[in-house]
């Protein structure tokens, strides 16, 4: 299936429910407070319109939400957050909510994946969620979209992280005939860690001929891009609508996505986020909030779904949604089942925006609501501001094509007529009152349009499309369009809809000539894949062996190109088929290796007649994913391989495999800080700020500079811990902490320091004050060492442990021995016990690897320790400091 190289019809802007809606008249039509531009350009249109024809005919879509997680959002290193009350958590998880119902309605079946981006690309699925079939429940997302409220403190904005991470996404989880697109939300501009020509010379990177940009779009990649804009300061704006709609970003390729601007206000990212739901069969509109949005219905049209998004934050209850009659009876739309006449209004409000609500309006058998009705919002006080609404009809109602359904994969013959029917969700062939009528073109991939015949009405539910015009071989994209008009009072016309589309790619072929698919699907997981495309005679087809490769085709990186085989490479081994005959042309293509990514080359076939007298060739899109699958059995060979020589070779080369695989991780980074205690009455009490311990996310995460390992060592606040081999080479490397006297969380130590695992982030231990310095014996330090993608409920729970066990911890450090150097890396030599919770083998502390730094600072770090523990101080600004404008602690 050729994946969105589809061709521009004409939608409407703006935020829909799901995948249809009625057209509207809105004398009050304005842009204000958040969505900045109701219009948008054509080409972002034609991206909407091309993405909804796709889902309406492929019925498959999988949609990739990757969201911003720098600290601007929340303030971390800028003067202003841009979302402080992570209202952007709130309109993921409505959208996420909207997709689940537009599944529905189409009988569709959406996949969603949530990653996020900074400094990097990340979809851990632990973390972010796996890949979830969204009809079967959007709640299965909603503990990971809640996680962006607490992972909001990166220091970069990578765009190119973001668009490799989307890349490999795609081509490790979907099916080569998957309607493919992303939601790519920001509110910065591109950055990266260097300085400022970094920045620029990344961003003008963006639209380079070799970049990913190209890539997504060859692939089919719809990106939707939403910018929430900084106030003061540059905005993404630009850099994003180049990338999503500008075709000279990455010269050759066409674009196929949109922006959407949601301005300074957070609360516009409900209807921005919306946006990218398909709306064909219907008009939308922004407007303030005193102004009607009106709109027509007939009483063919059941059910309907109507829509209002605010587009600023109101206090709760200050505006009100109501809607009006034809027959002049108000209600207010509030939460429930109302009932106005013969119809029946089901609301449902959605949480995180006063005002905002999706409700269902359904007409009662022989009933009637033809007429005008009014939408509007009743205020308080005059409140100034806007909203967006939209009216949809009959959801889930689309183009169907007998033909190119149930099987229809072996093409079309210029003989042939399509049979198309309006069909609603169930299945069922709708008629409507109004004018409805129905066009069909064909786009070749140079960009030639064939019209099939002139346009014809629909409105009884289905007609039929000739394809006697085209008198050669034609490969492209068949496009249908319906455009309907409601009917209004007296059989006037009523509202025009926005056109409802379909699109399949098909070949028509004439009558002496085989028929052949408009696309070949291939999803390639070895070196070596063959291929069947089905064929019906009459007349042969063979197909051009090669390299395939080109401007316009995409390979994963490392694979420089596919190598085409096929028995039938020649006019004279060419498949011959009987008229009405059915074969099947085998194909090999060949990969140097195999790479995670999209697939999309063009083999060339020829068709010869059935007479012999004419050889016509027709490049037909190849696409689909190249994975490089990890092997379960090969690793488990290795192991066993390894355990095998282990009681084979010396004993040496124990230690060295020990040493390489004995590391401290070095992403990713760590938040530490050394908070000063002492031990009252059986309580830890913080001494700088007095009262229970107790510590806050933002003094730890936001408020301190991010660390890294270097594999054998990490400062953290000042206190080295440094990774220890131990003599016995069966037993693993351990990361002991270089003060003294210290003890874990766990109550592991050996010779007075603290043992923690290799991972260290997310650990904690206590530092006791010497025995014999100048500080009372019952005060000492707790040391909190934390993940920088830790959230918020994973912090709380470090609190609660120290507040749980850091008194006892504290204790048992202060009591291990009065002669304790105060800091650095001295041992305890009256000590000889194990790490308490480890198996002992007597620790050694002769060999640490090749090279040790355990004693050196970071860079760019001062030495300007506190009471509390001896240490490192504050950053000083310039070499090593990972802020850009370092956060005050």
């Amino acid at each position: 299936m050729r994946l969105f190289n589809l061709r521009p019809l004409r939608l409407a802007s703006t935020v829909a429910v799901t995948a249809l809606a009625i057209g509207i008249t809105a004398p009050g039509a304005l842009a204000q407070n958040g969505a900045q531009n109701p219009g948008l350009s054509p080409a972002a249109e034609r991206s909407l319109s091309d993405f909804g024809a796709c889902l309406s005919a492929n019925r498959q879509a999988d949609i990739l939400f990757v969201l911003d997680e720098s600290g601007s959002l929340t303030g971390s290193g800028t003067d202003t957050a841009t979302d402080p009350d992570h209202l952007r958590v709130d309109a993921t998880r409505d959208l996420v909510k909207q997709f689940e119902v537009l599944a529905n309605d189409l009988n569709a079946d959406i996949d969603i994946k949530l990653a996020g981006f900074g400094r990097e690309y990340r979809s851990d699925p632990a973390t972010y969620g796996d890949w979830i079939p969204v009809a079967e429940g959007a709640e299965v997302l909603d503990d990971p979209i809640t996680g962006f409220r607490d992972r909001a403190n990166d220091s970069f904005t990578s765009y190119g992280a973001a668009f490799d991470g989307m890349l490999s996404e795609f081509a490790r989880h979907s099916d080569s005939g998957s309607c493919k697109a992303t939601l790519f939300f920001t509110d910065g501009l591109l950055t990266v860690e260097g300085s400022a020509e970094d920045d620029l010379a990344a961003r003008q990177a963006v639209c380079s001929p070799g970049s990913q940009i190209g890539d997504l779009r060859r692939a089919g990649i719809s990106l939707f891009s939403v910018g929430l804009m900084p106030q003061g300061s540059d905005t993404p704006e630009e850099l994003l609508r180049r990338i999503s709609e500008d075709d000279t970003c990455v010269p050759g390729t066409t674009a196929n996505g949109a922006f959407f601007n949601a301005g300074t206000d957070p609360a516009a990212l409900f209807s921005a986020f919306r946006n990218i739901i398909p709306s064909p069969g219907g008009v939308e509109s922004v407007q303030d909030l005193q102004s009607p949005f009106s709109f027509i219905l007939d009483n063919s049209i059941d059910p309907v779904r109507i829509s209002g998004q605010p587009t600023s934050k109101f206090a709760e209850g200050a505006i009100t949604p109501t809607l009006t009659s034809p027959q002049g009876e108000t209600i207010d739309l509030t939460e429930g089942t109302h009932t106005l006449g013969d119809t029946t209004v089901s609301v449902t409000t959605v949480e995180g925006l006063p005002g905002m609500f999706d409700g269902t309006m359904e007409l009662s058998d022989n009933g009637d609501w033809a007429g005008e009705w009014i939408f509007s919002y009743r205020t308080a006080d005059n409140i100034e501001g806007a909203y967006e609404a939209s009216i949809q009809i009959a959801p889930g109602l689309s183009l169907v094509v007998a033909e190119l359904t149930d099987g229809g994969d072996t093409g079309l013959s210029s003989a042939d007529s399509l049979t198309v029917s309006l069909q609603d969700s169930e299945g069922d062939t709708r008629a409507v009152a109004g004018a409805a009528e129905l066009t069909a073109q064909l786009t070749d991939a140079t960009g030639a349009v064939y019209d099939l015949g002139p346009a014809q009405s629909i409105s009884s539910g289905s007609a039929m499309i000739p394809l006697d015009s085209l008198d050669r071989p034609v490969t492209g994209d068949l496009t249908l369009t319906a455009n309907i008009t409601t009917q209004g009072v007296d059989n006037t016309p009523g509202t025009t809809l926005s056109p409802i589309t379909a699109t399949y790619p098909v070949t028509v072929t004439p009558v002496n000539m085989p028929r052949i698919p408009g696309s070949i699907n291939a999803d390639l997981e070895s070196t070596e894949t063959t291929l069947t495309v089905p064929v019906t005679g009459p007349g042969a087809v063979w197909i051009e062996e090669g390299e395939l490769a080109g401007e316009q085709s995409v390979l994963p990186t490392g694979v420089d190109s596919l190598a085409l085989a096929s028995p039938h490479n020649s006019p004279d081994t060419a498949l011959q088929l009987a008229e009405g005959e059915s074969g099947s042309l085998e194909l090999t293509l060949t990969a140097n290796e195999l790479a995670d990514g999209p697939v999309v080359v063009n083999p060339t076939l020829h068709l010869i007649s059935a007479e012999g007298d004419t050889d016509e060739a027709v490049t037909i899109p190849l696409d689909g994913s190249m994975r490089a699958p990890v092997s379960a059995s090969a690793f488990s060979l290795a192991l066993i391989i390894a355990l095998l020589l282990a009681l084979l070779i010396p004993l040496g080369l124990l230690y060295l495999m020990k040493y390489v695989s004995g590391t401290i991780p070095r992403k990713p980074g760590v938040h530490a800080i050394a908070i000063p205690v002492t031990i009252s009455n059986g309580r830890l009490l913080r001494r700088d700020t007095g009262g229970d311990f107790t510590a806050d996310f933002d003094e730890v995460v936001l408020g301190t500079p991010r660390v890294t390992s270097s594999g054998r060592s990490i400062n953290l606040a000042g206190h080295q811990v440094q990774v220890v081999m131990g003599a016995n080479p069966f037993t693993p490397t351990q990361a002991v902490v270089q003060s003294s006297p210290s003890v874990a969380a766990d109550g592991s130590e050996k010779n007075g320091q603290a043992v923690l695992p290799l991972a260290v982030h997310n650990q904690w231990f206590a530092v006791g004050a010497p025995g014999g310095s100048s500080q009372p014996a019952d005060q000492g330090t707790i040391v909190l060492a934390v993940d920088e993608f830790t959230s918020r409920e994973q912090f709380r729970n470090l609190i609660r442990d120290i507040n749980s066990r850091g008194e006892d911890r504290l204790r048992k450090a202060l009591a291990l021995s009065p002669d304790t150097p105060a800091s650095g890396g001295g041992v305890n030599p009256a000590s000889t016990s194990a790490p308490t919770g480890h198996d002992g083998d007597g620790w050694s502390t002769g060999w640490d690897g090749p090279t040790s730094n355990a004693s050196a600072p970071p860079s760019g770090w001062s030495d300007a320790g506190g009471d509390s523990a001896p240490g490192w101080g504050t950053p000083e600004p310039g070499a090593g400091n990972p802020y850009r404008n370092p956060p005050t602690p």
